[in-house]
């Protein structure tokens, strides 16, 4: 192989370790321009593999790690208290799924369930705990949050957040019908 086609081999192993192109156009092209003289998937990335594990597996334990520390530190603050972070986690949530939409990445859905999940909770605790006893503020507080799904549902095209906030309105109305007999 000439120096010419050996450089861009390089370059193209270069930008599949990357992730620059997809990992079949990739292979195209080293194949194409190694001729099938070598194996088109380099050493160097079927090593990687073990890198990457290794980086996920310290990304989980150092989760499991703070996460721990966090429900330690939470159960000792006092309930507002956890209402600032339930809302800030709630905030850097619904920032990041924004941020993986504008990339059109698969996480934003993860991210966007989770804040779902989130915004409840703190709903939900911040009903009880302003306004104690008192349906009234609670129930409003739910269709709020119904209606704000429902729209973010709607605009982000998530039919999943579109049934919640829908689902959300129906169980609302159900209780209240419960509630009245």
């Amino acid at each position: 192989m000439d120096e010419e086609k050996r450089i861009i081999v390089k370059e193209i192993r270069k930008w599949q370790e990357s992730g620059l192109l997809p990992e079949t156009y990739c292979r195209f092209l080293l194949s194409l321009y190694l001729e099938g003289d070598e194996d088109p998937l380099p050493e160097a990335q079927e090593k990687s593999g073990g890198r990457n594990k290794a980086w996920i597996g310290l990304g989980l334990f150092l989760s499991i790690v703070l996460i721990l520390l966090f429900t330690m530190l939470f159960a000792l603050l006092p309930v507002d208290s956890h209402l600032y972070f339930l809302g800030a986690a709630s905030v850097a949530g619904a920032a990041v799924a924004a941020f993986y939409y504008r990339r059109a990445s698969s996480f934003v859905h993860v991210y966007v369930i989770l804040t779902a999940f989130l915004t409840f909770f703190t709903t939900v605790t911040a009903a009880e705990q302003w306004f104690p006893d008192s349906r009234t503020a609670l129930g409003t507080s739910i269709a709020l949050l119904s209606t704000s799904w429902a729209a973010v549902g709607w605009t982000w095209r998530f039919q999943y957040l579109l049934l919640a906030g829908i689902g959300g309105w129906l169980m609302l109305g159900i209780f209240l019908l419960i509630e009245q007999v």
